[in-house]
């Protein structure tokens, strides 16, 4: 990705569709989603490269969330909606932004603008597999409900444009490092 603004408050980036981006899989090659919800953290994963494909993301990271958020736009720039990504708050490092995913996550459909919960279920699966306990679970919903109740969308960043200079980034020789 890109980094579009960077200040005290935020980092905002940009993800062009087709950008290769590292993704979690299981050491199989499977998909985490490919296993039973059951089985879901109970399987050795790595890190695979591969296409972003569907819809490009601006993503704000604000300053000691523990959330990001995603304005999710098709490649001809309409939108779709914005994805309230629930994670550790980010430590940023010289070209990197590292987090931790929380699993439960908000939806926010662009023809509503009404919130809705994602991944309900993987949390619980999460719980019962050891991936976080429930006072954990408990933490992630209120952060989630603190962003429901702030609703941050619209951004401002919804008909924004990167400039047709930009050519799509690679990632760096130690991406997974």
């Amino acid at each position: 990705m890109r980094v579009v603004e960077h200040t005290a408050a935020q980092v905002v980036t940009y993800m062009a569709e087709g950008t290769v981006v590292s993704v979690p899989t299981l050491t199989d090659g499977r998909g985490l989603r490919d296993v039973p919800l059951e089985e879901r953290w109970l399987h050795p994963r790595t890190s695979a490269r591969r296409p972003w494909h569907g819809t490009e993301l601006i993503q704000i990271f604000p300053t000691g969330r523990a959330y990001s958020l995603w304005v999710v736009r098709r490649p001809d720039r309409s939108l779709v909606g914005w994805y309230v990504n629930l994670e550790d708050p980010h430590v940023l490092g010289e070209r990197t932004i590292s987090t931790r995913d929380h699993v439960l996550d908000v939806w926010v459909p662009a023809e509503t603008g009404e919130p809705e919960w994602k991944d309900e279920d993987e949390l619980e699966a999460a719980i019962v597999q050891g991936r976080v306990t429930a006072e954990q679970a408990a933490e992630i919903r209120a952060e989630g409900e603190r962003v429901w109740r702030e609703r941050p969308w619209p951004t401002g960043w919804e008909a924004w444009a990167p400039p047709a200079e930009w050519v799509t980034p690679e990632l760096p020789e130690s991406w997974d490092a």
